[in-house]
């Protein structure tokens, strides 16, 4: 039953809004849903914006430049790839830095160690030299 003055793809767009819904406090089953499902193949532009906000992943809208297939098109298999790219490169780039962060403690930690005893060896020479003398 189509509904008179709305658009053509307006059914087909609120089918995949519902399905969208249905997952998408659910990574696993959203990555599924937009991979697997033959509706997320190709989305127009309002419907992939209304995808970006109601999963609250505005990295979809983002990075739809990079999941365009045709004018006015876009594939959401293509732009989730991006969005696990995205954060892959993000979550290396923590990591490095939290690896980087640890690292430089740790040589802070054995440098103190080292000005420390090597005080306690100078100490030792000084009541040595004094006491020689």
């Amino acid at each position: 039953m189509m509904i008179s003055g709305l658009p053509g793809n307006f059914i087909l767009s609120s089918k995949k809004l519902y399905k969208t819904l249905a997952v998408k406090n659910d990574k696993i089953a959203l990555k599924k849903l937009l991979r697997e499902d033959a509706d997320f193949t190709d989305v127009d532009e309002e419907t992939l914006r209304v995808i970006s906000v109601v999963t609250d992943r505005p990295a979809i809208w983002e990075k739809r430049e990079k999941s365009k297939i045709r004018k006015g098109e876009y594939n959401m298999c293509l732009a989730f790839d991006q969005i696990e790219e995205d954060a892959r490169i993000v979550g290396r780039e923590e990591g490095y830095n939290i690896a980087k962060t640890e690292f430089q403690e740790e040589i802070d930690k054995q440098a103190r160690e080292i000005a420390f005893l090597r005080s306690l060896l100078d100490d030792k020479n000084k009541n040595k030299q004094s006491e020689a003398n």
